[in-house]
């Protein structure tokens, strides 16, 4: 079975004041106990790359590539939507809207829509995030209490290949939650120098470790302060369902086909 577990790993170099990055080192096994993931500090309002980043296990995201997708993607909601040909330019109406990324430090005012991960995942899924070509990008949305971020946060945590995920929190701030090699899963979060500790959480500074992936997403709604969650992740739960529906629709038809050619 390929899994959705196979990015590249690499060693810690730890710097000043806590922070965590770590040098372009190949190891390519998932990182023990003792050491942490890949991981950047928070740059202004660029957390969707960060995550991308820490997604990925290393500096990936193509910040031009990343603009463009964000842009097209933009233009493609806003047309599902009728907002575009009024006779005003798509660039002025995404502009208008606060949607439209012209350069880096736009990220810092705009934000960045979860779609345009699952945008940016999708098209480089193999080449950048050694994802399996026939998975697909989940966005999951809703209260950490509903049933659907429940039920999600379940099947992941069930299923042995899926073992990393982007968490949205607050409509505004994005991480990454990876399983380590003893099943432990890791807050990464570009910001991890903003969270407010208790006594119990010293341990765990930089990059806090949980038994669930459930426990790390209420450890992350505590931090912020918020009960929203966006979920981002691979997986070929989807993919599989419309295989076997496409093999379930050919057998139908040959089926049918053949009840006919008895009786003509």
């Amino acid at each position: 079975m390929t899994s959705l577990f196979a990015p590249t790993y690499y060693e810690a170099t730890p710097l000043k004041k806590g922070v965590i990055r770590l040098t372009d080192e190949t190891t390519r096994t998932p990182v023990l106990e003792k050491d942490p993931f890949y991981q950047e500090k928070q740059n202004g309002g660029k957390c969707s790359v960060h995550s991308l980043d820490a997604f990925a296990g290393t500096k990936i995201v193509n910040i031009p590539d990343f603009l463009k997708i964000n842009n097209d993607t933009q233009k493609e909601i806003f047309e599902k939507i009728g907002m575009l040909g009024r006779g005003i330019s798509d660039i002025h109406v995404l502009k208008a809207n606060g949607v439209y990324l012209d350069k880096i430090e736009d990220l810092d005012v705009a934000g960045v829509n979860p779609a345009i991960l699952k945008a940016y995942l999708e098209k480089y899924k193999e080449k950048l995030f050694y994802l399996p070509k026939d998975c697909s990008i989940i966005v999951t949305e809703g209260h950490l209490t509903s049933s659907d971020i429940q039920k999600e946060m379940y099947n992941i945590q069930k299923n042995p290949t899926l073992n990393r995920l982007i968490l949205g929190v607050k409509g505004a701030h994005y991480l990454t939650i990876r399983k380590d090699k003893i099943a432990q899963w890791r807050v990464i979060d570009s910001q991890t120098q903003t969270h407010n500790f208790t006594s119990i959480d010293k341990t765990k500074r930089i990059q806090p470790r949980f038994a669930t992936l459930k426990e790390a997403v209420e450890y992350v709604s505590r931090c912020y302060n918020s009960q929203s969650c966006i979920l981002i992740f691979p997986s070929k739960e989807k993919t599989d369902k419309l295989k076997w529906l496409a093999i379930g629709i050919f057998v139908a038809i040959a089926c049918t086909a053949l009840i006919y050619s008895r009786f003509s």
